[in-house]
């Protein structure tokens, strides 16, 4: 469905028509108006759609006001054509997060998507631990380290340092708890050829994905982030955005998969055979559908991915102040 919110005018059904009508931008089918938005609160028009035709008028003006126009395709990953001028909005957009490096405001940000991660890291081994009770050093010794975190770091190393010590005792935790059954020695990012690994590796791959799709959706750079560094060919924006939704969407699912004894398996390469890609990737889209309290309301998680995707842009604006998603376990 064809969207205008947040700056954003967003074309993913194919047929529409982009035109003007006076001082606004219009979104028809068949001759049909769908929707309208106000010229001055457009910043980026991004079709994902094929069969979209777009007036020369309607062009100039996007031109005029330095409004970028993005061609990607349906995954939203991949840029087809982009339609640019100096004055481009997203343009601005980047320069407004480099703006914010090397300030106290990056800092904050990094500080909350830490926060967050962390939080959601002990607050699901509290949930487990009513049903293994095996936890209560781990949780305790994370709670301390992330006291040290939130009120003691002063630059982003440290506070990765922290962030590191509590995910050492995370992983140690759960692999305690899959003790017997599965091996799981701790978490590896890259070159994983054990079962676990690979399987959470699957997972946030899926997630990194939504999380991509949002990011851009809402205006962001992806190459400027402030929690890791900036790379002009990497998102590294969305790394910093999985972190507070990791726990809560892919840990839950695949360590339930291995405790519920599922049939997830490995080929002799060291990668996920075909039938547990399929599981995982259903289990996590299921996850990614389901509902949960977000703002003293019941909302669906990649919903709750964009909106904080929008309150990330809006926070750079500085008309918001961020602040990072914990889940309810």
């Amino acid at each position: 469905m064809n969207r205008a919110s947040n700056a954003t005018l967003y074309i993913n059904e194919p047929g529409t028509s982009l035109g003007i009508s006076k001082n606004t931008l219009v979104v028809k089918k068949s001759r049909k108006t769908l929707f309208s938005m106000p010229k001055t609160q457009c910043e980026r028009v991004i079709i994902t759609a094929k069969s979209v035709s777009i007036s020369s008028d309607f062009v100039a003006l996007c031109a005029e006001l330095g409004i970028g126009i993005d061609f990607l395709d349906r995954s939203l990953k991949k840029h087809l054509a982009l339609l640019s001028t100096a004055k481009q909005a997203y343009a601005k957009m980047t320069n407004l997060q480099l703006q914010i490096l090397h300030t106290p405001k990056q800092f904050e940000l990094a500080k909350e998507f830490l926060r967050a991660k962390t939080k959601n890291q002990i607050n699901y081994l509290r949930y487990l631990n009513k049903y293994h009770k095996r936890f209560d050093r781990y949780i305790t010794q994370m709670r301390h380290i992330q006291k040290h975190l939130l009120y003691k770091t002063q630059s982003t190393d440290e506070l990765m340092g922290f962030e590191g010590q509590i995910s050492h005792l995370y992983w140690s935790a759960l692999s305690d708890m899959l003790a017997g059954k599965v091996v799981f020695k701790g978490r590896i990012t890259k070159g994983a050829d054990d079962i676990v690994n690979a399987a959470l590796n699957y997972g946030y791959a899926i997630l990194y994905g939504r999380i991509h799709h949002h990011a851009l959706k809402a205006g962001l750079s992806l190459n400027v982030s402030f929690l890791h560094a900036s790379d002009h060919a990497k998102a590294t924006l969305v790394f910093d955005m999985i972190e507070e939704f990791r726990t809560f969407v892919v840990d839950r699912v695949v360590f339930r998969m291995f405790n519920q004894n599922e049939p997830l398996k490995i080929d002799e390469n060291g990668r996920l055979d075909t039938f547990t890609q399929r599981r995982i990737a259903q289990k996590v889209l299921e996850r990614l559908a389901s509902y949960t309290r977000y703002k003293n309301k019941s909302k669906e998680i990649d919903h709750i991915i964009e909106a904080q995707a929008y309150l990330l842009a809006r926070t750079i604006r500085g008309v918001a102040k961020y602040r990072a998603f914990v889940g309810r376990y």
